[in-house]
């Protein structure tokens, strides 16, 4: 269904969160009276820590606490009616599931409250981040705590991170020959990836590429099929779409043919949002 009035705004995390954090974000609905209106989100690989932040009708209302949501494996319908801001922060996925002490079938299709994967300091924190008096204030409280929290992250596998940073980076196009080269085997890799998500590298892998795909029809104008899928590393087109259609639910043509594109906006640092 199509969004009126819906951005996406990317920022770059400050230096010291970059190696664990791969952005920060806000989902902007400038329409929140619109109507039922839903945003549809596809499996992308990430883990992220979200809030809704909102200002609607000249008074804050906060309908949810800040809360984890996991590894995706399928598209998901989003609903916006009378939501103003989502605030979230976007986590490499292996770093995002040992900070916040998930594991196996818990880090996928999941929506746990904060509050309750950080226990006795989760109130605490939940408060720092929803007393924000602005979506930019929510996004600096969520780094700020993050980084007070940086000794947790350091003490996550680094041959598990670098392995997963490499699958990221290549879009899922990696051989178990190049995640040897970094230490670890290909039954090792297996046992902690099943271990932190309940999912399979290749299954990881795949989701990676599904999003890149995604990403390359967002920009492509017109929009060649065929182009899309060897660009993103499929074997052909007909790949591309029996990968589309088990993630999202619908063939591309479908999908695109229904949804106006959401505006994009990167900024550098939080300061420059």
């Amino acid at each position: 269904m199509a969004v009126e009035g819906l951005s996406f705004h990317k920022i770059d995390p400050p230096p010291a969160l970059s190696p664990f954090v791969e952005c920060f974000w806000v989902l902007d609905h400038s329409s929140p009276s619109s109507g039922l209106s839903n945003h549809l989100v596809f499996p992308d690989g990430g883990i992220d820590l979200c809030v809704k932040w909102e200002r609607y009708r000249g008074s804050q209302r906060l309908d949810k606490s800040p809360y984890v949501s996991g590894l995706a494996l399928s598209s998901r319908a989003e609903p916006l009616s009378e939501v103003r801001f989502i605030c979230g922060a976007r986590f490499r996925p292996t770093l995002g599931a040992e900070l916040f002490g998930i594991g196996g079938s818990d880090a996928t299709q999941s929506f746990i409250p904060l509050d309750a994967l950080w226990k006795n300091e989760g109130e605490l924190l939940v408060e720092r981040i929803v007393a924000a008096p602005s979506p930019l204030e929510c996004l600096r409280n969520m780094a700020t705590i993050l980084e007070e929290r940086l000794p947790r992250l350091l003490r996550i596998d680094p041959v598990l991170s670098r392995a997963a940073r490499l699958m990221e980076d290549r879009h899922g196009a990696v051989s178990i020959a190049e995640i040897e080269s970094l230490g670890l085997g290909a039954r090792g890799l297996r046992r902690k990836f099943d271990r932190i998500f309940g999912i399979n590298p290749k299954t990881y892998c795949r989701i990676l590429r599904f999003s890149h795909a995604v990403d390359l029809a967002r920009l492509a104008d017109p929009r060649d099929w065929a182009d899309v899928a060897v660009s993103a590393g499929y074997y052909d087109q007909s790949h591309f779409i029996q990968d589309f259609q088990e993630f999202s639910g619908t063939t591309p043509d479908r999908h695109f043919a229904r949804v106006d594109p959401v505006r994009f906006f990167q900024y550098g640092d939080l300061a420059s949002f």
